[in-house]
């Protein structure tokens, strides 16, 4: 794709006007566009996925007074704290264990 606009402008400079000439110069002017609309995709892709990235900060900070939050948070408030928090929790009575699976966006709304 990087090749195209130098080849446009070779294209043009050597100034063959044929048809092939002009037909190749319209295929890469179609490419580029082609690979500026997936450009454009990509990055709103990179800021969609970027609005979900938490940073190792941005959980520190959440958590940082979690203790005296949640002392001040009325029951119905916790447990609507750790319904946004955590997915699913699962207990295996064989292994005497507890597996707790997180939201993944979870953190991201309480910072």
């Amino acid at each position: 794709m990087t090749r195209s606009p130098a080849e446009i402008r070779r294209l043009v400079a050597i100034g063959c006007q044929d048809n092939a000439t002009l037909a190749q110069i319209a295929d890469l002017h179609d490419r580029i566009a082609r690979a500026e609309t997936q450009m454009g995709e990509i990055d709103r892709q990179m800021a969609e996925h970027d609005q979900f990235h938490i940073s190792g900060a941005g959980v520190v900070e959440a958590l940082a007074d979690f203790d005296d939050v949640w002392r001040e948070l009325k029951s119905r408030e916790q447990a609507e704290l750790l319904q946004l928090l955590i997915e699913d929790v699962e207990f295996d009575a064989e292994g005497d264990s507890i597996s707790i699976q997180f939201h993944t966006t979870g953190i991201k709304e309480l910072a």
